[in-house]
């Protein structure tokens, strides 16, 4: 397979209770866990304004705003904090445990550590290849006419000694055209014992590695496949 254009992601999810408004980008310059100039670099747009990677919005409800880096969105059930420079990937896992060790009392029951590659295939075929490989069809004929994969979901979990469970999810590129997403989410369940900050930072390292080791050996072995 022979791939055009990648587009690397990482993001971190919990799963809770919050309140949204406190999440604006001032509050963690405050404490030491962004800096001025990226803090600045969140750019204002009309409440109007489709969702994408320089919007800002702010309400009771719902806060979304980009600093440099950095895109973070949080309403009263769920946070995230993502970037697609993974250059920075040591700064968003201490950004995250960083807030969290500060809001210790917020109710958190799930966290999420996710890495996502797009990538844009060279050819119409390409594309097509790849999701028959992914599950071949002739298992189908006999069900659909002209079966075709759009998304696929493999979920268990993580190989000891990792704690965890791990969902493999692929799916077409929102991103890039003529592209697949593939997504590693390693879940973690937050407990008295076992907070979301303290997940962090045992697990964030390894689960970057790890998702980027997942993917590039299912890309690694469709090439093999199909070479």
């Amino acid at each position: 397979m022979r791939s055009a254009r990648r587009l690397d992601i990482a993001s971190i999810v919990l799963r809770g209770s919050f309140n949204p408004a406190i999440f604006q980008p001032e509050w963690f310059e405050r404490n030491d866990l962004l800096r001025r100039e990226e803090v600045d670099a969140a750019t204002p747009r009309t409440m109007s304004a489709e969702p994408g990677p320089r919007s800002f919005m702010i309400t009771q409800d719902l806060v979304l705003w980009t600093a440099d880096w950095l895109r973070l969105e949080a309403t009263h059930d769920q946070f995230s904090a993502t970037t697609e420079r993974t250059d920075n990937l040591d700064r968003l896992g201490e950004l995250v445990e960083g807030t969290f060790r500060l809001l210790e009392h917020t109710p958190v029951t799930k966290l999420g550590m996710n890495r996502t590659l797009h990538m844009q295939l060279a050819t119409d075929d390409d594309y097509a290849r790849f999701g028959e490989w992914l599950c071949p069809p002739d298992r189908w004929k006999p069900l659909v006419s002209s079966p075709k994969v759009y998304a696929l979901q493999i979920g268990g979990q993580c190989l000891a000694p990792r704690q965890g469970r791990l969902h493999v999810l692929v799916n077409p590129s929102a991103r890039v055209e003529r592209g697949v997403s593939i997504q590693t989410n390693e879940e973690h369940d937050v407990t008295r014992n076992a907070s979301a900050s303290d997940i962090l930072h045992t697990h964030w390292a390894t689960a970057m590695e790890h998702g980027a080791t997942t993917i590039e050996s299912l890309v690694a072995n469709f090439e093999r496949a199909t070479a």
